[in-house]
């Protein structure tokens, strides 16, 4: 159930982000036999943090991050492995400069 409160919270939170109803995302949805999309999650950063980084982040922080990738991304290459790499060590670069 934590699962699902917490599933439920992160997905108010993008379209609150993004400025989304709910009525947004069900018309997005039903048209989704037209299009395809890769999904990325905080899953994944948690993964590809785990696997480049010895500090762990919070979903939160990997939610700031996920939407990085996401407004950052060069669009003609994609989003990929080394993008959610890059922009964790981005993230932990830019926290050092400004707690220092």
């Amino acid at each position: 159930m934590n699962a699902l409160i917490q599933h439920n919270t992160l997905i108010e939170q993008f379209l609150q982000h993004h400025q989304l109803t709910t009525c947004d995302l069900r018309n997005y949805c039903n048209r989704v036999d037209q299009q395809i999309a890769i999904i990325w999650s905080i899953e994944d950063v948690h993964q590809a943090n785990k696997n480049t980084q010895n500090r762990v982040l919070s979903n939160q922080e990997a939610l700031h991050i996920l939407a990085n990738v996401e407004r950052n991304h060069d669009a003609t290459q994609g989003v990929s492995w080394d993008t959610i790499t890059r922009h964790i060590a981005d993230y932990f670069a830019t926290e050092q400069g400004c707690s220092e």
